[in-house]
Protein backbone atom coordinates (compact mmCIF):
# COMPACT_ATOMS: atom_id res chain seq x y z
CA UNK A 1 0.00 0.00 0.00
CA UNK A 2 1.47 3.35 -0.47
CA UNK A 3 -0.48 5.86 1.00
CA UNK A 4 -2.01 5.52 4.36
CA UNK A 5 -6.09 5.65 4.26
CA UNK A 6 -6.22 7.95 6.82
CA UNK A 7 -4.70 10.68 5.19
CA UNK A 8 -6.61 9.66 1.92
CA UNK A 9 -9.82 9.95 4.32
CA UNK A 10 -8.80 13.35 6.63
CA UNK A 11 -11.80 15.45 6.20
CA UNK A 12 -11.64 19.75 5.49
CA UNK A 13 -14.52 21.88 6.80
CA UNK A 14 -15.27 23.74 4.02
CA UNK A 15 -16.47 28.04 4.06
CA UNK A 16 -19.76 27.05 2.79
CA UNK A 17 -20.26 24.56 5.70
CA UNK A 18 -19.67 21.00 3.60
CA UNK A 19 -16.75 18.90 4.34
CA UNK A 20 -14.35 17.43 2.01
CA UNK A 21 -11.78 14.59 1.80
CA UNK A 22 -8.34 14.21 -0.65
CA UNK A 23 -10.72 10.99 -2.22
CA UNK A 24 -13.56 13.49 -3.27
CA UNK A 25 -11.27 15.38 -5.54
CA UNK A 26 -11.35 14.84 -9.41
CA UNK A 27 -8.27 12.94 -10.58
CA UNK A 28 -8.60 12.53 -14.74
CA UNK A 29 -7.08 9.15 -14.15
CA UNK A 30 -8.89 8.08 -17.52
CA UNK A 31 -7.68 11.05 -19.39
CA UNK A 32 -4.43 11.08 -18.29
CA UNK A 33 -3.78 7.22 -19.17
CA UNK A 34 -4.87 8.21 -22.85
CA UNK A 35 -2.38 11.40 -22.48
CA UNK A 36 1.46 10.86 -24.25
CA UNK A 37 2.80 13.79 -22.82
CA UNK A 38 1.09 12.93 -19.26
CA UNK A 39 2.13 9.77 -18.97
CA UNK A 40 5.50 9.99 -20.11
CA UNK A 41 5.73 12.86 -17.17
CA UNK A 42 3.95 10.70 -14.70
CA UNK A 43 6.84 7.43 -15.81
CA UNK A 44 9.65 9.50 -15.00
CA UNK A 45 8.26 10.05 -11.46
CA UNK A 46 7.40 6.61 -11.19
CA UNK A 47 10.99 5.50 -11.88
CA UNK A 48 12.46 8.60 -9.35
CA UNK A 49 9.41 7.03 -6.79
CA UNK A 50 10.85 3.61 -6.71
CA UNK A 51 14.85 4.80 -6.50
CA UNK A 52 13.58 6.68 -3.24
CA UNK A 53 10.69 4.42 -2.19
CA UNK A 54 11.73 0.39 -0.70
CA UNK A 55 8.03 -0.63 -0.78
CA UNK A 56 5.45 -1.77 -3.44
CA UNK A 57 4.47 0.30 -5.68
CA UNK A 58 0.96 0.38 -6.60
CA UNK A 59 0.73 2.11 -10.24
CA UNK A 60 -3.16 2.58 -10.16
CA UNK A 61 -2.73 4.12 -6.65
CA UNK A 62 0.06 6.82 -7.80
CA UNK A 63 -1.75 7.62 -10.89
CA UNK A 64 -4.83 8.42 -9.34
CA UNK A 65 -2.89 10.27 -6.70
CA UNK A 66 -1.06 11.75 -9.44
CA UNK A 67 -3.98 12.90 -11.20
CA UNK A 68 -5.88 14.28 -8.23
CA UNK A 69 -2.50 16.67 -7.42
CA UNK A 70 -2.19 17.97 -10.71
CA UNK A 71 -5.97 18.80 -11.42
CA UNK A 72 -6.65 20.12 -8.07
CA UNK A 73 -3.61 22.16 -7.30
CA UNK A 74 -2.98 25.56 -7.44
CA UNK A 75 0.48 27.36 -8.41
CA UNK A 76 1.89 29.92 -5.85
CA UNK A 77 4.52 32.92 -6.03
CA UNK A 78 5.54 35.48 -3.96
CA UNK A 79 2.83 37.65 -3.36
CA UNK A 80 -0.71 37.11 -4.50
CA UNK A 81 -0.02 37.54 -8.42
CA UNK A 82 3.47 36.18 -8.81
CA UNK A 83 4.32 35.81 -12.30
CA UNK A 84 7.11 33.60 -11.13
CA UNK A 85 6.01 30.27 -9.82
CA UNK A 86 7.49 28.74 -6.56
CA UNK A 87 5.95 26.02 -5.73
CA UNK A 88 1.95 24.18 -5.98
CA UNK A 89 -0.68 23.97 -2.84
CA UNK A 90 -3.54 22.10 -2.52
CA UNK A 91 -6.28 24.25 -1.19
CA UNK A 92 -9.75 21.98 -0.07
CA UNK A 93 -11.80 25.37 -0.67
CA UNK A 94 -10.75 26.71 -3.85
CA UNK A 95 -10.46 22.75 -5.30
CA UNK A 96 -14.33 22.85 -5.23
CA UNK A 97 -14.45 25.69 -7.35
CA UNK A 98 -15.56 24.91 -11.18
CA UNK A 99 -14.23 26.38 -14.52
CA UNK A 100 -15.90 29.89 -16.28
CA UNK A 101 -14.30 31.62 -19.27
CA UNK A 102 -16.72 34.55 -17.38
CA UNK A 103 -15.56 33.82 -13.80
CA UNK A 104 -17.77 35.34 -10.88
CA UNK A 105 -14.17 35.25 -8.95
CA UNK A 106 -10.99 34.70 -9.01
CA UNK A 107 -8.63 32.94 -6.56
CA UNK A 108 -4.79 34.84 -5.30
CA UNK A 109 -1.89 32.65 -6.39
CA UNK A 110 -0.27 33.55 -2.81
CA UNK A 111 1.34 31.35 0.01
CA UNK A 112 -2.51 32.25 1.91
CA UNK A 113 -4.89 31.31 -0.86
CA UNK A 114 -8.08 34.45 -0.89
CA UNK A 115 -11.36 34.40 -3.22
CA UNK A 116 -11.99 37.88 -4.71
CA UNK A 117 -15.41 38.28 -5.64
CA UNK A 118 -15.84 40.02 -9.21
CA UNK A 119 -19.36 40.30 -9.68
CA UNK A 120 -22.20 39.88 -6.71
CA UNK A 121 -23.25 36.50 -6.26
CA UNK A 122 -26.54 35.49 -4.66
CA UNK A 123 -26.75 33.31 -2.09
CA UNK A 124 -26.64 29.40 -3.40
CA UNK A 125 -24.95 30.91 -6.76
CA UNK A 126 -21.96 28.55 -7.79
CA UNK A 127 -18.68 30.40 -7.81
CA UNK A 128 -16.62 30.09 -11.24
CA UNK A 129 -13.18 31.13 -11.34
CA UNK A 130 -11.03 30.33 -14.24
CA UNK A 131 -8.35 27.77 -15.09
CA UNK A 132 -6.60 29.93 -17.44
CA UNK A 133 -6.44 33.62 -19.16
CA UNK A 134 -9.72 35.01 -19.23
CA UNK A 135 -8.10 37.91 -21.70
CA UNK A 136 -7.46 35.59 -25.10
CA UNK A 137 -9.83 34.68 -27.80
CA UNK A 138 -12.26 31.52 -27.31
CA UNK A 139 -9.50 29.37 -29.46
CA UNK A 140 -6.43 29.96 -27.19
CA UNK A 141 -8.21 29.64 -24.43
CA UNK A 142 -9.97 26.11 -25.25
CA UNK A 143 -6.11 24.87 -25.99
CA UNK A 144 -5.28 26.07 -22.88
CA UNK A 145 -8.30 23.98 -21.44
CA UNK A 146 -7.02 21.40 -23.20
CA UNK A 147 -4.83 19.81 -19.61
CA UNK A 148 -8.16 19.98 -18.18
CA UNK A 149 -9.61 17.47 -20.08
CA UNK A 150 -12.61 19.24 -21.06
CA UNK A 151 -14.57 21.63 -23.55
CA UNK A 152 -16.00 24.36 -21.70
CA UNK A 153 -19.31 24.98 -22.39
CA UNK A 154 -19.86 28.57 -20.19
CA UNK A 155 -22.07 31.74 -21.11
CA UNK A 156 -19.25 33.22 -22.82
CA UNK A 157 -17.84 30.12 -24.86
CA UNK A 158 -21.47 29.53 -26.08
CA UNK A 159 -21.65 33.18 -27.29
CA UNK A 160 -21.03 33.61 -31.09
CA UNK A 161 -19.66 37.50 -29.81
CA UNK A 162 -16.42 36.37 -28.31
CA UNK A 163 -13.28 37.12 -29.44
CA UNK A 164 -11.65 39.27 -27.01
CA UNK A 165 -10.86 40.19 -23.79
CA UNK A 166 -13.06 39.91 -20.40
CA UNK A 167 -13.78 44.07 -19.70
CA UNK A 168 -15.88 45.32 -17.27
CA UNK A 169 -15.82 45.53 -13.26
CA UNK A 170 -13.31 43.02 -11.73
CA UNK A 171 -11.40 42.88 -14.44
CA UNK A 172 -7.76 44.46 -15.43
CA UNK A 173 -4.82 43.19 -16.96
CA UNK A 174 -1.67 42.01 -15.07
Amino acid sequence: MLAKPQLLDETFDLADGTKRCFKDLVSNTEAFAQDKQRMKIFNGFVARFRLAYSGQVVIDQLLEIYGKIRTNCFSFGEGDYAMEELGTGLYMNSSKFNHSCAPNAEVTRGFCQKVQVLEPIKKGEEVFISYVTIYKPKALRHQDLASYYFKCQCKRCMSKDDGGPMTGPGYYFV
